[in-house]
């Protein structure tokens, strides 16, 4: 199956490509990675450098492609302006869907976030309406960042209509090992 994986670079991105390359399940995956930088080619990983805010580039990067997993992303609020952040996640989420319906690929799984929930780490407590927080719990983004991917969610979700598999995940508190280790340490 060839996958591409938008923000394959990335925190999220290069993990998923580890499991898409060590996969015990007896698929044998041939990996795209797109992201604003080239990695290191290696034997099923092809590294393609490019930006999701131009769809001739997306384009070309989808292209014979069986599904594709979008990571790329701003992937916090207050890292750039918050323009920036709305139209990086909101732009390059349609690109990227678009680019598959117009292709004819079937399959996109896509990053979305808790902050649609309203948690935004800067200026208010979050406190869920109900337990265990659930597909149904409703948002309310409290920033730029969570309104583009409470947008991003809504574009995955106009294009299931139109036929396409879509799936919308939301990690909470993405950490990687070596932070892990760290909060480990300091007993956070």
């Amino acid at each position: 199956m060839k996958v591409v994986v938008t923000g394959g670079c990335g925190k999220i991105g290069k993990w998923v490509v580890r499991e898409l390359l060590h996969c015990n399940n007896g698929i044998s995956h041939s990996v795209t990675v797109f992201d604003r930088f080239a990695g290191p080619e290696q034997e099923q990983v092809h590294y393609l450098a490019g930006d999701i805010l131009d769809l001739g580039q997306v384009f070309e990067a989808v292209s014979g492609a069986d599904a594709i997993i979008h990571l790329a992303a701003i992937r916090k609020n207050g890292l750039v302006p918050d323009d920036v952040t709305f139209r990086t996640n909101v732009m390059g989420a349609f690109n990227v869907h678009e680019a598959a319906r117009r292709l004819g690929i079937s399959r996109v799984v896509t990053a979305s976030s808790q902050a649609i929930l309203g948690w935004d780490y800067r200026e208010k407590d979050f406190f869920p309406e109900y337990l265990p927080i659930d597909e149904d719990h409703p948002v309310n983004p409290q920033d730029a960042y969570g309104l583009s991917k409470e947008t991003t969610e809504a574009i995955s979700r106009s294009y299931a209509q139109l036929g396409m598999d879509t799936i919308i995940l939301r990690p909470n508190f993405v950490v990687s090992p070596e932070q892990l280790n760290q909060l480990t340490r300091e007993g956070g």
